[in-house]
């Protein structure tokens, strides 16, 4: 756990030296903005915070050649993969905490019409989201590499976005699909499903790269 967490640590530190790291905050502050009126938005950008920085390590990875340099480390393919998908996670978590925080904020002191914050029907749709988008992106990078997987983001992201934009056009024209009304919708116990269902899909998704990860040659 310890060399997966290091690995981690490694991209955060990568991103600290590139000064990369403002934009993905700033995502994660106009989620707390845009969060009670377009909850789906909102979710979108938590994913676009975190895709900045995983699309970041792998240009840096790709420019440097460092998975050479990773091949003479005593750590096995798997665990590099798996560091991969735990950076996701932790990614995004941070993105949720600032987000958070900053919802909380602007709730205290009444800053941009922030009447609602991220409950836990909201996150775990955040998490669903993000586990259905890596769970494709993450197989086809380590199948194809950086240059040639690089149009399977942009078609990703533009199914992303679609298919959250079609959540909001979802029901009667005459309710708004707000934060509170999404979170409704996504309430217990269909969220504990759909949670499940998602990590599974993850799990499934990290299994399959660490073959195909295994299989490739240098």
């Amino acid at each position: 756990m310890y060399k997966l967490m290091h690995l981690v640590r490694r991209d955060l530190l990568v991103q600290k030296r590139q000064r990369t790291l403002v934009l993905p905050a700033l995502l994660s502050i106009t989620s707390a903005i845009v969060l009670p009126k377009a909850p789906t938005f909102a979710v979108g950008t938590i994913i676009m915070a975190s895709y900045f920085i995983v699309v970041y390590v792998n240009a840096y990875d790709f420019k440097y050649n460092a998975e050479l340099g990773y091949r003479s480390l005593p750590i096995s393919r798997a665990s590099l993969v798996v560091a991969r998908y735990l950076g996701v996670v932790v990614f995004a978590l941070a993105s949720l905490a600032i987000s958070i925080t900053a919802s909380t904020i602007f709730q205290a002191v009444g800053l941009f019409e922030v009447d609602y914050g991220w409950t836990l029907p909201l996150v775990g749709l955040a998490f669903c989201t993000l586990s259905l988008y890596y769970a494709v992106f993450f197989p086809v990078y380590f199948k194809l590499g950086y240059m040639k997987s690089r149009w399977a983001n942009y078609i990703l992201l533009i199914v992303l976005y679609g298919g959250l934009g079609s959540v909001r056009s979802v029901g009667s024209t005459d309710v708004r699909l707000t934060a509170p009304v999404l979170s409704d919708m996504f309430s217990a116990p269909y969220s504990a499903v759909a949670v499940v269902l998602c990590l599974g899909a993850f799990l499934l998704s990290m299994a399959l790269s660490i073959s195909l990860e295994r299989s490739r040659e240098l």
